[in-house]
């Protein structure tokens, strides 16, 4: 071996192959996922560009159907007069397998005919969001803690959203007077230490819009965690750049809480962008699987049914979460005050959740709150006691 070789080898950088951000293509540059055939030609600047993205998303029949190879009740449901709004990146629409009517990526953004049949214990607003609203947008449920609606818009739409009533409708979204009223009502509510921004998905707000609403947070001294619950990392990754990661950065502590319903979901753009935000510091959260059917409204429970969960979806979900190099990954803040579920490991193919129960009595006094009348207590199902799951198992 010459000098020359040898210094050569001695330079080359090590890539880790187990970081799923840095794996590379057979061309040698970073992995990509395929292209629906109709965006082949798409300069990589554009396909790349998140406004690009949502600029041009499918949503009529016809553009869908140059996609997809569209089914008899998926032409029902595209063309239907009063469905939930449709809109899919193309990126996104690019994963479904064309020739599959039971893709689970379609399944999740394709209307069907179905979705506009009635059930029993149909409920408009499932989670009673509303009666819990003191002011438009927020919602106030548990002591320490709110959701605030930001945006009634998405990147792209999920059939069994929980809050189709107003998500998708332009005429209902939010403006800088509601923002507003929202950051008014956390000032003089010294008890709320934790936001989760949601919609819509806040993440879709042009950048100055969002940063001033996470600014007008972090400025009231009682807030300590913000949290953000997205699925534009999964519908539209390109979004996650250098730009908004920085920007986040500025306003830490701060959670971001993502939704994955199978791998398929699971990217070699995706991992590059949840990699952007844990190296920005911003620990990663995430949920598996859609809420339960029976609670949804009626364009969502019948497409959530389809949704079983079963070892074939959650293991490479759980083994992708022990591969990023994110802090923690949590499944959610319990409202009975047990604390963060921190899925550790996948062992077996499934989650070990640990947690540090503590009664929901304990939880309040500790924060100095009063008792709640049991009539307004909450009673969580079985799905939200993590002791009982991690018996069950």
């Amino acid at each position: 071996m010459t000098e020359h070789e040898s210094s050569a080898i001695t330079e080359t950088p090590w890539v880790n192959p187990r970081d799923p951000a840095l794996a590379l293509g057979a061309d040698g540059l970073p992995a990509r996922s395929r292209r629906a055939p109709q965006w082949v030609d798409v300069p990589d600047e554009k396909w790349n560009d998140w406004r690009w993205q949502l600029s041009n998303r499918v949503n009529t029949l016809d553009e869908v159907g140059q996609v997809l190879n569209l089914t008899d009740e998926e032409r029902e449901g595209l063309t239907a007069d009063d469905k939930f709004r449709v809109d899919i990146t193309p990126y996104f629409a690019s994963l479904i397998d064309p020739d599959d009517p039971n893709d689970p990526i379609r399944r999740q953004v394709i209307p069907l005919g179905r979705e506009h049949e009635a059930f029993t214990a149909m409920m408009e607003d499932s989670l009673a969001e509303d009666r819990h609203s003191p002011v438009p947008g927020l919602v106030h449920r548990y002591p320490d803690r709110v959701l605030m609606l930001v945006t009634t818009q998405c990147a792209s739409y999920c059939r069994y959203c929980t809050r189709s009533r107003i998500v998708g409708d332009p005429t209902q979204n939010f403006n800088r007077r509601e923002h507003e009223a929202q950051l008014e009502y956390l000032r003089r509510t010294p008890q709320v230490r934790d936001v989760l921004i949601s919609g819509g998905d806040g993440l879709t707000l042009a950048p100055k819009l969002l940063e001033s609403i996470i600014r007008g947070i972090r400025e009231i001294p009682h807030i300590e965690i913000i949290r953000i619950g997205s699925r534009v990392p999964v519908f539209l990754p390109q979004r996650v750049d250098d730009e908004l990661c920085e920007m986040l950065a500025r306003y830490h502590p701060l959670w971001i809480n993502l939704h994955f319903n199978h791998p398929n979901e699971i990217t070699p753009e995706v991992s590059r962008a949840v990699d952007k935000l844990s190296r920005a510091g911003i620990p990663i959260g995430g949920t598996m699987s859609p809420s339960s059917a029976t609670r949804m409204p009626a364009p969502s429970a019948a497409i959530a049914r389809q949704f079983t969960p079963c070892e074939y979806v959650y293991s490479p979900l759980l083994r992708y979460r022990a591969s990023t190099s994110s802090a923690r990954w949590f499944t959610g803040w319990w409202p009975t005050g047990s604390g963060p579920i921190t899925c550790t490991s996948a062992t077996s193919s499934r989650a070990r959740a640990i947690s540090g129960r503590r009664s929901a009595r304990d939880w309040r006094s500790s924060r100095g709150y009063a008792a709640t009348p049991a009539a307004t207590r909450c009673r969580p199902t079985s799905s939200m006691r993590p002791a009982a799951a991690a018996r069950s198992r």
